[in-house]
């Protein structure tokens, strides 16, 4: 998930939608990635295969979180 695409600025963001992104899991570089949304207040990764939100840093100021299990 982590990217290093320069035309990304993430304090710019304050919803950031991962829907059918394959994700299972977070590292340890995507969560340091995810701490540059300071402004981040929605979340969401439906339908990603996520597993655990281990590495989701504690810092995020989110109001709102989703992430439902696709079967």
């Amino acid at each position: 998930m982590a990217g290093d695409q320069e035309d990304i600025v993430p304090e710019d963001f304050s919803n950031l939608i991962l829907d059918d992104t394959p994700i299972t899991e977070l590292t340890q570089k995507d969560g340091a990635y995810l701490t540059k949304f300071v402004n981040l207040e929605k979340l969401s990764m439906n339908a990603t295969g996520l597993r655990s939100l281990n590495h989701l840093p504690t810092s995020l100021k989110l109001q709102r979180v989703s992430q439902v299990k696709m079967c």
